[in-house]
């Protein structure tokens, strides 16, 4: 099962932990080159996206969430790019 986790500036690692500990592929989409890509220096953005990375989470920077649908009791999600992800839970968690 894949758990997609859509963010904005900020990510929480409960969230990645909680995930993989039941079993879930964890996808984590954000639009910046880095994880916290808004906030931090580059180094610092690029080191935690390897560090989440580590945990076993895929994680696609420079994506961004076209569209959503329910099919089949699953959240699809459109990337740009054409790319569909089927999920069993979806977060997203939006700047303010």
């Amino acid at each position: 099962m894949t758990w997609s986790l859509v963010v904005g500036k900020l990510h929480n690692r409960k969230f990645f932990l909680l995930a993989k500990s039941n079993g879930l592929e964890v996808l984590q989409v954000f639009p910046e080159d880095g994880n916290m890509g808004r906030v931090l220096p580059k180094y610092l953005s690029q080191w935690t996206t390897e560090k989440v990375k580590a945990e076993g989470v895929n994680v696609l920077p420079k994506t961004n969430v076209e569209g959503a649908t329910l099919e089949d009791n699953k959240v699809v999600l459109t990337l740009n790019g054409g790319q569909k992800v089927n999920n069993y839970f979806c977060t997203c968690l939006r700047d303010n």
